[in-house]
């Protein structure tokens, strides 16, 4: 179930999409995702498995408080709008990331404001492999470590 209604309180977004959403029928869905400019109350409020959280949260938040709020909601989705964003969301632990703007749209309408376009999308793919890989190579390095 995906919320983004910036306008809505979060306890109608909330049971709004919990009523309405075919999602919430299915009794073999599992995840549930609250997307509403990272409304952390709101997620906690239905029982969200992940939470999604723009840039300017995420980027906000410890270490620690990135952990602490996996270990809440299970798994974290970040908006990223670089490649430099993309590498700095899988460094902090992001299970999911939501990249934009790519193209122009009626909500992104401000003057001066650039799309990154479609090349944008093989650049994040390179620098999240790099950073993935990063990870990995340490993880390895701190198995070693332990043993």
């Amino acid at each position: 179930v995906a919320v983004l209604d910036r306008a809505a309180s979060p306890a109608r977004s909330v049971a709004s999409s919990s009523v309405s959403s075919p999602v919430a029928s299915v009794p073999t869905a599992r995840a549930r995702l609250i997307v509403r400019d990272g409304d952390i109350e709101a997620a906690a409020a239905c029982g969200a498995d992940g939470v999604h959280l723009p840039g300017r949260v995420w980027k906000s938040q410890s270490p620690e408080a990135l952990r602490n709020l996996r270990s809440e909601f299970g798994w974290l989705s970040f908006a990223v709008h670089s490649t430099e964003e993309v590498r700095l969301a899988a460094a902090a632990g992001a299970d999911m990331l939501v990249m934009g703007t790519l193209f122009p749209t009626a909500s992104h309408l401000e003057p001066g404001y650039v799309t990154l376009g479609a090349g944008a999308c093989s650049d994040a793919r390179a620098a999240l492999l790099e950073a993935l890989h990063q990870r990995r190579r340490q993880q390895q390095q701190q198995q070693q470590q332990q043993q």
